[in-house]
């Protein structure tokens, strides 16, 4: 878990070395593991199609990382995403959110919420980026309800993305500029050109 932990926070050095000097449990599910981790770091350091396969049938053996928890599921998809198999983290995250809950829960929710987003299938990714402002004011929430206002805005809801917006503008967590300008093409949709030029110059308009 430890391990995992250097790997998700981009210490691979660390981890090899943690690696290198740790005994394990002599247990199948423990050597999976360490073998799902040597291989990634292997992979990282010199990525090759062999290695990429390698690092594949390693997940495969250990079960996604499901003995790590949250942690080692996160990882996982992080892994499936780097060797551009985005989908598969979709499903991985998806599957394991129906039962999990906590920080790495709403993470992977909201990945997958971008994911859905880029590729403009809203409703998918409006039922999550909700989830994500209700469970997480304070940390992804208003990311998530800035992505809920842009979806607005491209599904030709200009009030309800203006309200949106307004709501966030001052929040902490959010880029202000994003809403802003966000703000301003709403407006320039309205032909309210006044009020996006406000926008677009970093202030908030007074309608």
């Amino acid at each position: 878990g430890l391990i995992v932990c250097e790997v998700l926070d981009g210490a691979d050095p660390v981890a090899r070395q943690q690696l290198d000097e740790t005994r394990f449990a002599t247990r199948e599910s423990h050597g999976a593991l360490v073998r799902f981790l040597e291989a990634l770091l292997i992979y990282r350091n010199s990525p090759s199609e062999s290695r990429r396969e390698c690092l594949l049938a390693a997940i495969r053996e250990c079960g996604e990382a499901r003995d790590l928890g949250p942690g080692g599921m996160f990882l996982v998809g992080r892994v499936y995403r780097e060797l551009d198999l985005a989908e598969t983290m979709v499903a991985l995250y998806d599957s394991a959110t129906e039962s999990l809950r906590g920080p790495l829960a709403i993470r992977m929710t909201f990945e997958t919420a971008e994911w859905y987003f880029w590729h403009d299938q809203f409703t998918a990714a409006r039922s999550r980026y909700f989830a994500i402002a209700v469970t997480d004011p304070k940390g992804l929430g208003p990311q998530a309800e800035l992505r809920l206002a842009e979806m607005a805005y491209r599904e030709g809801d200009v009030p309800q993305c203006l309200s949106c917006c307004r709501s966030l503008v001052n929040r902490p967590g959010v880029d202000r500029a994003a809403v802003l300008k966000l703000m301003g093409h709403a407006y320039e949709k309205l032909r309210q050109y006044r009020l996006a030029a406000e926008c677009f110059a970093g202030r908030i308009p007074n309608e």
